[in-house]
């Protein structure tokens, strides 16, 4: 507010500049902050720096660092003491392109090798910049421009420019000349759409579609001669460089000169002296590097040095200011093991290679100083074994294999499949990946109570990954994944990813890509490194830019947080939820532009992110996909600003485009600025207020000074910092939204949330009437995204015993307040029109009902995570899962039923909604989720059947072979201010404080015609009517049916609103022993019919073997269920399918064989006038027939013709043509050869 002080002090690390004074204070004026005075930077250290540069060793390793120093040491005659390594870099780090070394065959890709149509070459330049031809185009006397593109195309970069020209009409604007209409706006404005960065190398998707690439180019490149030209300017070959500091604190800067100017001012003696100390140290040791391919004999370091002429250059050292914290790190030279790369925080920076994993050891495992015994952070003993464990593991040969060198495919493969030290020439258990995943395995006991196992576990399972066959780059792809993580890694980011082309995303978006894969690890390699309180090399902001929260304390710089309000990037590997962001997929196309622009802007901070975002097919699946994603990243992070951003987001693609009665958009009253008609609504919610006393237990890494700012910062986002003050309430992060949100409700009593919610149904009606009369059904909405909210402030419990009031209770949903104050708030703005409500049934193994039903606390939990969990899933808001309904599983008394509700939105929605749900359940990931969150729901471990074996969540067996979703019609009431719907039946979620008990619900005649017809029940079809709640009937099976499951007649009971049969009777179609699946008449074509059993025919029967036609059937039985392994006959070969192949009865027909088993052919025998070409006996194969020298072809037997040869063909047993050529010897007793000839040809 206006008047708000904040005290600014330098984070540690940091030292001030200038003032003296240590702090400083700015105040809020007008809605800014004064200009600070206070300067910060990081802290310096004075040293004597100098660069060693030595040309042909830029690929040598961390092993040959010790030498250096030495070397460096003895050439400069100081102590060991006295000279320190700071950072090493390699010339081989520059650019992430560079090229393949002169002589190497490759396509040459270049731009200039190809020819550019004369109608694209206004469009082609080659760099990334927006086109001028843009500026040519007038719309009534505007000049346009690339923004303006965008804006006019929704922010959808991939409409043409043709199409925006017609959009403007005829006698409209006009492209220029050169500039074609289908040229998408990317390619004309590659920089505004985010696909390049201004200047660097761009060809147009419209090029690289419309011309045929150069053979092995699946895209172009720039020049390959501008590329070399461009690494090798301003540099004199490859080199290795290192940074050198002089530590002599006892000497004075004259005398540090003195010795500096005599030990290297001659350039020459020092390149001298330097190697041929650096070789004799090297030779001595024997240090060898692994260089070219890998599994060729190691190379001696030493050798390498003479063989390519390796000198040194060195930069004087000078007096210098440098960070502290890089001086501390320098390398002192005293490692005592110099044979394997070192475990010290530096590592040469070079670009081949993936870097080897830094491993962070937390403080209870001896890290930064602590101490071996378990602590707050989790780590038990045996976790601390584990980390150094792995420590060990790459340390060894292992490690080295993986990690020093280049990564390659075969180099992935000798990891996973060969012994160590045998470069993959051995296969079996010993390999690495088997004598790591060992190490897991006898950890498994405990890796609930080990932070490390589960990254750990992903990590491994990532080493050896195998590429599937179809998502292989035209074969390109290596066996094993990590074999293309370096490829890979460049496209993890919202810029790499969209610019790829659909069939790239193809690749990288299936669910069990390798892409996927190294994602995957990237991510397990950040959590190991933070373990230990580091962030992992190389990290970078991923690009979303505007969906910007307040940053950890500990990676800001200075105090930049106040300078910029705190909002800075998210920092961090590429995550696969965010991968999921760039996979959105409506129809037929990515929306990969869509959410790059997502990521470059806040749809909460800008609800008008496109002119018409509700008219956008892929801006709500984005938008959904970006809220999942951050309120992952903010669970994970401990970030309330990320988990609460991800909420609304996902509240924003559910609920902005809902419409009154009316036809307005729920976007407006929910979400923009200025709307809600209140100067200060969000009162209701006033923070309390945090006594200074409160901190005293509030410690680094969080400021005081941070503590109650107005600005949420996660690091101060604990119990003793009282949850930064109550900065990380829901309503001062967003508090327009809260202000929106609260819409009419003026008096605490009104606000449902409240504890002590007593308010009189006409004073509630009084408090909603306003906002409901301009609002509608989008008030539902927002008690729902408020609900919501408030949820995440209840953790912060003290907050609220410092205030002396209560906490909110968020566990009242709409109904709640629809019955409470006897009104219909219309939840679905469905305004009285029917619609459908899907339904899927899932269970809980290994929970007692019983126990549960009795235990209303961890009811109330169970019910939470399945919202939450299934909301998650399918990116929609949890009270869209409004009813669950617990059963006892009749065929598994020690495992629970579960009856999920979905009342998702009409329209568009519903369709991606359900398509959505669907496909979670089918796949197995909904319940996988599920079974994870199961798993650590604490309030569950009493109520588990066994407590030895885990609680696992699943699709409801039966309905494995049916529909996953079942639909019921709702008829609801329009929004009324007059009457309340009928009160919701048990199992309504949200409902346990309306102090009453909840109807049970009856079977309607359209669940029991439903039934009737999936269980396969004759005894209902003829009388299908409505049943009470415990209403009871016998059933048997239909005629043609047997029951799979459970005994006849069964007892089929009306519980709570389903049908459910008391002993699990479930009746499914008999196979009959006829089948176009199973071939065994081997005198008709293949496909023939199977013979039942007791059939006569030329089918060999032997127990439950079955041989005839080729094939051979394992297996008896045609209920359903029943199944067959099929497989061909010695003498038959499989041509289509796989042998063996199982095929199964399923409800009556068996499944599809694709198994097709054909003859073989015996070899041909046709005597000394003939002469056969080529191989194999399988259908399919061929023989090219000749004649023998001497002999002569007669008419063919298909053919009025003559031929010197003919080919023939295996099929299913027989050569086809039979008898194609005949070939006799010329009548030798004529007396020419010519008439002899004409004697033949007769």
């Amino acid at each position: 507010a206006h008047g708000t002080r904040r005290v600014l002090t330098c984070l540690e690390g940091y030292e001030e500049v200038g003032t003296g004074w240590g702090y400083d204070v700015v105040t809020c004026l007008d809605g800014k902050f004064t200009a600070p005075r206070l300067r910060c930077e990081e802290a310096k250290a004075t040293v004597y720096e100098g660069r060693l540069k030595i040309y042909g060793a830029e690929d040598f390793d961390e092993v040959t660092i010790p030498y250096i120093h030495e070397a460096l040491r003895d050439a400069m005659k100081l102590q060991k003491s006295e000279v320190q390594l700071g950072a090493v870099v390699s010339s081989l780090a520059a650019g992430s392109d560079s090229l393949p070394p002169q002589g190497e065959e490759v396509a040459d890709c270049g731009l200039d090798n190809v020819d550019i149509p004369p109608e694209y070459k206004k469009v082609v330049t080659g760099v990334c910049q927006d086109s001028d031809s843009v500026s040519q185009v007038k719309i009534s006397g505007t000049d346009i421009t690339c923004s303006l593109l965008k804006q006019l195309a929704e922010g959808d970069c991939s409409e043409t420019l043709g199409g925006l020209m017609k959009l403007a009409g005829s006698g409209g604007p006009q492209l220029p000349d050169g500039v074609p209409a289908e040229t998408p706006i990317f390619d004309a404005c590659p920089v505004t759409c985010g696909k390049c960065n201004d200047g660097d190398f761009y060809v147009p998707s419209i090029l690289i579609e419309n011309i045929e690439l150069p053979k092995g180019c699946e895209t172009l490149t720039a020049s390959r001669r501008r590329q070399r030209r461009r690494m090798q300017e301003g540099r004199d070959g490859e080199f290795l460089q290192i940074v050198f500091f002089l530590d002599m604190p006892n000497k004075k800067d004259k005398d540090i000169q003195a010795i500096v100017s005599r030990r290297v001012s001659d350039q020459g003696k020092f390149n001298a002296n330097f190697m041929d100390d650096f070789r004799f140290l090297l030779k001595g040791s024997s240090v060898t590097l692994p260089l070219g391919n890998f599994t060729d004999p190691p190379s001696s370091a030493a050798q390498l040095l003479i063989d390519r002429k390796a000198t040194a250059e060195i930069d004087p050292p000078q007096r210098r200011r440098v960070s502290k914290k890089m001086f501390e790190l320098a390398f002192p030279g005293n490692l005592s093991d110099t044979s394997s790369p070192s475990p010290s925080p530096w590592t040469i920076l070079r670009r081949p290679g993936i870097g080897r994993p830094k491993i962070g050891m937390p403080g209870t495992c001896g890290g930064h100083g602590g101490s071996k015994s378990e602590g707050d952070d989790g780590f038990i003993p045996e976790c601390c074994e584990l980390l150094e464990s792995l420590l060990r593991f790459l340390d060894g040969e292992c490690g080295a294999l993986l990690y020093r060198g280049e990564m390659s495919s075969a180099r992935a493969k000798a990891f996973c499949e060969g012994s160590p030290g045998s470069q993959g020439q051995n296969r079996g258990s010993d390999s690495c990946h088997e004598s790591f995943n060992q190490i897991l395995e006898e950890s498994h006991k405990f890796r609930d109570s080990c932070p490390a196992w589960e990254p750990l576990k992903t990590m491994a399972d990532s080493w050896c990954a195998k590429a599937p066959d179809h998502h292989h780059k035209d074969g390109k792809r290596a066996a094993y994944c990590f074999g293309d993580i370096l490829s890979d890694q460049r496209d993890m980011g919202f810029k790499g990813l969209a610019s790829r082309n659909t069939k790239r995303l193809d690749q990288i978006c299936a669910s069990h890509s390798c892409f996927r894969s190294n994602v995957r690890y990237m991510t397990a390699v950040r959590q190991l490194a933070e373990m230990g309180g580091e962030a992992a090399d190389g990290e970078a902001a991923t690009e979303i830019e505007q969906l910007r929260g307040p940053v950890p304390a500990e990676l800001q710089e200075a105090f930049a947080r106040e300078q910029n309000g705190g909002r800075l990037p998210y920092y961090g590997p590429f995550r696969e939820e965010l991968l999921d962001v760039m996979c959105v997929r409506v129809g037929n196309e990515y929306c990969q532009t869509t959410a790059l622009l997502v990521a470059d802007d806040n749809p909460i901070d800008n609800p008008d992110i496109v002119l018409n975002p509700c008219s956008s097919r892929c801006l709500m699946p984005v938008v959904s996909r970006m809220g999942t994603a951050l309120t992952r990243l903010g669970l994970d992070r401990h970030s309330p600003f990320h988990r609460q951003l991800g909420q609304l987001l996902v509240a924003f693609s559910r609920f902005a485009c809902s419409r009154t009665t009316e036809g307005s958009s729920c976007r407006g009253y929910l979400f923009s600025p200025g709307t809600s008609g209140r100067k200060d609504g969000s009162a209701l919610l006033a923070p309390p207020s945090v006594d200074a006393f409160d901190l005293a237990a509030c410690r680094s890494p969080c400021p005081a000074s941070y503590v109650g700012d107005g600005q949420c910062d996660a690091a101060c986002y604990s119990e003793p910092c009282m949850y930064d003050g109550g900065d990380c309430l829901f309503q001062s992060m967003f508090p327009h939204v809260a202000d929106n949100l609260l819409g009419g409700i003026s008096t605490p009593e009104c606000l449902p949330y409240e504890e002590d919610f007593n308010c009189p149904k006409n004073t509630c009606r009084l408090q909603l009437i306003d906002g409901l009369d301009k609002r509608g059904c989008c008030v539902a909405a927002a008690m729902e995204i408020l609900r919501a909210a408030l949820q995440g402030d209840v953790e912060q419990t003290t907050l609220f015993d410092a205030a002396n009031v209560p906490v909110w209770q968020v566990d009242r949903s709409v109904p709640f307040v629809e019955q409470k104050c006897g009104l219909s708030l219309d939840r679905t703005c469905s305004a009285g029109q029917s619609f459908q409500v899907k339904k899927t049934d899932l269970f809980i193994e290994n929970l007692d009902h019983e126990a549960l039903a009795k235990n209303k606390a961890a009811l109330g939990s169970l019910e939470m995570l399945v919202q939450d969990v299934l909301a998650g899933k399918l990116g929609t808001v949890p009270t869209d899962i409004n009813r669950i309904v617990f059963r006892p599983n009749m065929t598994t008394p020690s495992s629970t039923n579960a009856e999920v509700y979905f009342q998702v939105p009409t329209g568009d929605a519903n369709s991606f909604i359900t398509k959505r749900l669907e496909q979670q359940l089918r796949s197995g990931s909904a319940t996988a989720a599920l079974t994870a969150a199961l798993q650590q729901l604490s309030s569950l471990e009493s109520l588990m059947s066994d407590p030895k074996r885990p609680l696992r969540a699943g699709v409801e067996p039966q309905r494995t072979h049916d529909t996953l979703l079942r639909s019921a019609t709702v008829n609801p009431l329009p929004l009324s201010l007059a009457k309340a719907p009928a009160i919701p039946p048990a199992g309504t979620l949200g409902l346990k404080d309306l102090g009453m008990t909840l109807p049970l619900e009856a079977c309607s005649e359209e669940e029991v015609d439903k039934a009737a017809k999936s269980l396969k029940i004759d005894s209902l079809k003829s009388s299908v009517r409505a049943f009470k709640h415990t209403e009871e009937s016998s059933v048997s099976c239909a005629d043609g049916y047997s029951a799979t499951r459970g005994k006849q007649p069964d007892t089929l009971l009306c519980d709570n609103g389903k049908l459910i049969v008391k002993n699990g009777l479930l009746c499914r179609q008999m196979c009959s022993g006829e089948s176009p699946e199973l071939p065994f008449n081997a005198t008709t074509p293949p496909r023939a019919p199977f013979l039942a059993p007791n059939e006569a025919g030329n089918v060999s029967t032997e127990g439950t073997v079955r041989e005839g036609g080729g094939y051979r059937a394992v297996g008896e039985g045609y209920i359903h269920g029943s199944s067959r392994e099929v497989s061909c006959l010695k003498g038959y070969t499989a041509i289509e399918g796989k042998a063996p192949e199982t095929i199964g009865c399923v409800d009556g027909q068996w499944q599809e064989l694709r198994l097709d088993c054909r003859a073989d052919c015996t070899e041909l025998s046709l005597g000394d006038g003939y002469r056969v070409e080529g191989s194999g006996l399988t259908h399919g194969d061929t023989r090219k027939i000749k004649c023998s020298p001497g002999y002569f072809s007669t008419k063919l037997v298909a053919a009025s013709t003559h031929t010197l040869s003919v080919t023939v063909t295996c099929q299913d047993g027989s050569w086809a043509p039979p008898q194609p050529i005949k070939c006799v010897k010329p009548d030798t007793t004529t007396k020419t050869p010519r008439q002899g000839f004409f004697v033949f040809l007769r």
